[in-house]
């Protein structure tokens, strides 16, 4: 399954965005389709198992009772082994609840058994975490902190995510920058975890606290994994922090190519 456009999504997730004030609804995001296999898989142990038993039941007197004791009692066992692994799967696939996101024009329509709304607005943070296995598989999370204290996290489990996570990026930074520029003007440092920005220079805390004024900051360097700030007259980047560890990393890269343009 693919991401779903605005006419390929169901007719009731649209009158949802249209209740709640949400705007038109875009796009769709849907988990893998797992959950059919696991239940197909949880369905043929059960089944597995009820034979065994069966067959037990039926061949006992005829054949098994002339083996020794402990390994015609190693049949029954079995089953029941099968049985338990046919059990513990359908149970898991049976909690394991299919996730969808609806992307509208002013926020989410979450769908994990209950339905969630998010206004673009309600979204205090977004934090992604992007790494890369020794076999070269990309795996993403990128994580929603709201203002009533709630988190959201999207992972590969959902097709595209890393579409979905470049929208949350552009639609969080747009709707947080606004403000954050009209504190940094006001004097107030502005905190992206263990970085601050403010109108004297850039500081990074770590071990011990760190600081570089805007004139000597040559460049950042922004990537999928790391955030690197480099010097003028440095050869190497002056600090490097990852991704994960910076909330709204958008935003900042944004402010700061403000604060250039103005410089």
């Amino acid at each position: 399954m693919q991401s779903s456009p605005a006419q390929q999504i169901p007719l009731h997730y649209q009158r949802v965005a249209f209740v709640y004030r949400l705007g038109k609804a875009q796009v769709m995001y849907a988990s893998r389709n797992n959950l059919s296999l696991s239940r197909l898989f949880g369905f043929l142990a059960l089944l597995i198992g009820c034979l065994i038993i069966v067959l037990y039941l039926f061949t006992y007197t005829l054949f098994l009772s002339l083996w020794p004791l402990w390994q015609a009692s190693l049949i029954p066992l079995i089953g029941l082994a099968w049985l338990g692994v046919g059990a513990w799967i359908t149970l898991t696939s049976a909690r394991s609840r299919k996730l969808c996101v609806v992307v509208c024009s002013g926020g989410l329509i979450c769908i994990r058994g209950k339905m969630h709304i998010m206004r673009w607005d309600q979204i205090m943070a977004l934090w992604k975490d992007i790494t890369t296995d020794s076999k070269g598989r990309v795996s993403r999370s990128y994580t929603l902190q709201l203002t009533d204290g709630v988190n959201w996290t999207f992972t590969g489990e959902l097709v595209n995510v890393e579409e979905l996570g470049a929208i949350l990026e552009d639609e969080v930074t747009n709707h947080l920058l606004p403000h954050v520029l009209a504190a940094y003007h006001t004097g107030l440092p502005i905190h992206f975890a263990a970085i601050s920005l403010s109108v004297h220079g850039i500081s990074v805390q770590g071990e011990e606290q760190r600081f570089l004024p805007w004139s000597h900051v040559q460049h950042l360097h922004l990537d999928e994994a790391s955030l690197s700030i480099y010097k003028i007259g440095g050869f190497w980047d002056w600090a490097t922090i990852p991704i994960s560890e910076i909330p709204n990393v958008g935003v900042l890269k944004r402010l700061v190519d403000e604060v250039a343009k103005d410089s």
